[in-house]
């Protein structure tokens, strides 16, 4: 099985970085040869490393929260059920400036909604 150099690289400093206690610090240097080596003793060339910190060029898991197609189908639902319902609409910007929206720009936000749910629920 062939190995990647940052997958390489990523394994073996997991595998320094197990061997090494807890309070132990972790290694890197490159020999001669262009070979990089990890451990818990420097050599002159050696630089310390932070075992905890990816690897350049390793894949890093991102997590994403996005919900769930049923959760954002209602939410919009929900959503659209209050701006009709409203009798009138307001909207607080980060200043805390707050601005009442007109008939026409009421409308205007609810079929921009409707066209939300539409999206979010798969309508056809």
């Amino acid at each position: 099985m062939a190995f990647s150099t940052p997958r390489l690289a990523f394994l073996l400093l997991f595998f320094a970085a197990a061997s090494v206690h807890a309070d132990g610090k972790v290694f890197r240097w490159t020999d001669a040869q262009g070979h990089v080596h990890y451990g818990d003793q420097p050599s002159a060339t050696a630089q310390e490393v932070n075992p905890k910190a990816p690897v350049a060029g390793a894949a890093v898991p991102v997590a994403t929260a996005a919900p769930d197609r049923a959760e954002e189908c209602q939410r919009k639902k929900d959503q659209l059920v209050t701006y009709r319902g409203a009798a009138k609409i307001t909207e607080t910007d980060s200043l805390g400036e707050t601005r009442e929206f007109d008939d026409s720009q009421r409308q205007k936000l609810i079929e921009k909604t409707e066209k939300a749910v539409h999206d979010a629920c798969g309508g056809g």
